[in-house]
């Protein structure tokens, strides 16, 4: 659409019939940004809004069709929700804002190569090659500009004519306009390990065009596999890939992109950019130990916070997932139970009724599947899969041969049902930015112990009312929420009474803002921790209204606290 609407036409790829690629237009925003100075501390979309304050809307618009070509084929390092927040950003400073196209919106959640952390780091530099393009392209005639849009060595000669900085825009520029002819390797490096690797498949000799070779490389390989290949995949990137034998996954930048690098990690997130004191101060527990379980999350990509109920469990889980969120995330809840089964986690067919009343079965995505697209399409971002009560259901049969890419991600494994996989095929991935948070209940006397190849997978964080950080929580909730009766006191007392550890009380029960009052404090008591306790003791002959009855516990707790002498 930009090629033939934009550079072809000279019309906008956004707003049909509206003339915005026109050569006094292309002269004007290149203008615009020669003379801009970069403002400290607004980043690209805040100084980009500053530069083309007194712009018209033809130029505003022009720009975001300028910037949408630049992130369209990056993949991996930036996602959906950046790319599109980056083009509406000059969209929305319009005196008449234009809506991004349905077919743009959708393009932005792919990408066609990872060209390095310097595509992202130096967007500027990437602008000012395209607006460099483009002004050499206001310069050739009707016919010269036909023949490169026909002829991919024409338009080579205009992306390369001008200037060779920054060659990794200026290859992504020559895929995007001629894919048939140009590959998605943008990289100097890549362009010529691939070549010298892959020669003896086309002969043994290099030619003097080094992208018509490539180009005839990557015919041969798939006329030799049948299919579609890509060298980034094993075997082929084995063959090239100095890293490959190391465990490495990328190549030093070219030249001109290795300052100023902002990294990007697979998990989409580290745990330093989490405010661990802020989390301790909203869940009251130990910063320390939120940081164990941050690293465990960055380290493993699953965790599971496991304890007696009223410990919190979930109310961490949530928190801890509220803080991983970023523009583009996707948080999904949902809750284990004994019925829940592999299709209703991943994908299986479901009854479904069309418009005439035909009854077919349809093959639907469940959670895991919904939020593996969501995170392919923002690999830059966390995704997170909170799973409640993780325990209750048969795990093995809920998560089958998903078992293993809880371990190695990076790996494709076969998949229960064909079209369910990754592009609607069979086999599928788990994405490294797929964060799995669960919860489990250790009190319910049902559910059987996890299995050992469940044990291995996940990292495990206790909450329990004996141990830190639960331990001693009511004491640190009531300096910022004072109570008049010893609520604290009351609940230790009540768990040393407990023999079994994992009958004890959780402290979620008491924990209210509010001053209880002794109606409050009873309410508590006799509608919410004695029904656990009588459910607990069935068949004890323990009478826990007696022996854990508030009564009894108010009267010790008033005897222990006593000053007075003994006589």
């Amino acid at each position: 659409m930009i090629v033939q609407e934009g550079l072809r036409k000279g019309m906008s790829a956004f707003a049909p019939g509206r003339e915005v690629w026109s050569s006094e237009n292309i002269r004007e925003v290149r203008a615009i940004w020669n003379s801009a100075e970069a403002t400290e501390g607004q980043g690209f979309t805040g100084n980009l809004a500053i530069q083309f304050a007194d712009a018209t809307d033809d130029q505003r618009l022009l720009m975001a069709e300028v910037i949408t070509l630049q992130v369209l084929p990056i993949g991996w390092i930036i996602g959906h929700a950046k790319k599109r927040e980056r083009v509406e950003s000059m969209l929305k400073t319009m005196r008449h804002p234009v809506e991004i196209p349905q077919v743009f919106d959708e393009a932005f959640g792919g990408g066609a190569f990872n060209p390095g952390q310097g595509m992202q780091s130096h967007v500027n530099k990437a602008i000012t090659v395209i607006l460099d393009v483009l002004l050499a392209w206001t310069e050739l005639s009707d016919e010269e500009q036909v023949a490169a849009l026909e002829d991919p060595r024409k338009w080579r000669d205009v992306v390369l004519g001008s200037d060779t900085a920054f060659p990794t825009q200026r290859y992504a520029l020559l895929y995007l306009v001629h894919p048939g002819f140009f590959g998605p390797i943008v990289s100097t490096d890549h362009r010529r390990l691939i070549r010298e690797a892959f020669i003896g498949e086309i002969g043994g000799e290099f030619s003097d065009d080094a992208d018509s070779d490539l180009q005839r490389i990557q015919i041969a390989l798939q006329l030799k596999a049948g299919k579609p290949v890509t060298v980034y995949d094993e075997p082929l990137r084995d063959r090239w890939h100095p890293d490959a034998k190391k465990g490495g996954t990328a190549l030093p930048l070219d030249d001109d992109e290795t300052d100023d690098v902002v990294s990007t990690n697979p998990r989409g997130f580290v745990p330093a950019e989490i405010d661990l004191a802020e989390l301790a101060d909203s869940t009251h527990l130990h910063e320390a130990w939120l940081g164990k379980v941050a690293s465990a999350l960055h380290r493993r990509g699953q965790v599971i916070l496991y304890g007696p109920p009223g410990t919190g469990k979930t109310y961490v889980a949530r928190a801890l997932a509220d803080r991983l969120g970023k523009p583009g995330s996707v948080v999904k809840r949902i809750q284990f139970h004994p019925s829940y089964t592999y299709e209703d986690f991943f994908a299986g067919y479901r009854p479904v009724t069309d418009a005439a009343g035909q009854l077919s079965f349809s093959l639907t995505r469940g959670p895991l599947r919904e939020i593996a697209d969501e995170a392919r399409k923002n690999p830059d971002v966390p995704h997170v899969l909170m799973i409640d009560e993780i325990n209750r259901a048969n795990l093995s049969k809920v998560f089958g041969e998903l078992y293993y890419l809880l371990e190695y991600r990076d790996d494709a494994i076969d998949v229960l049902y064909a079209g369910s996989g990754d592009d609607g095929g069979k086999s599928f991935s788990l994405p490294a930015n797929v964060l799995i948070i669960g919860t489990m209940n250790t009190a319910d006397r049902s559910i059987a112990l996890l299995d050992s190849a469940m044990r291995r997978r996940f990292a495990f964080f206790e909450l329990h009312p004996d141990v830190a950080p639960v331990k001693g929580i009511l004491g640190r909730w009531a300096e910022q929420h004072p109570q008049t009766l010893p609520v604290a006191e009351l609940f230790e007392l009540l768990n040393e009474s407990i023999r079994d550890r994992e009958d004890r009380i959780g402290p979620s029960h008491l924990l209210r803002k509010d001053d209880l009052s002794e109606a409050d404090l009873r309410a508590v008591w006799e509608e919410s921790i004695l029904p656990l306790l009588e459910e607990r003791h069935i068949g004890t002959g323990v009478d826990v209204h007696v022996k854990y009855g508030l009564d009894a516990l108010l009267a010790t707790v008033t005897v222990s606290a006593d000053p007075s002498p003994q006589t």
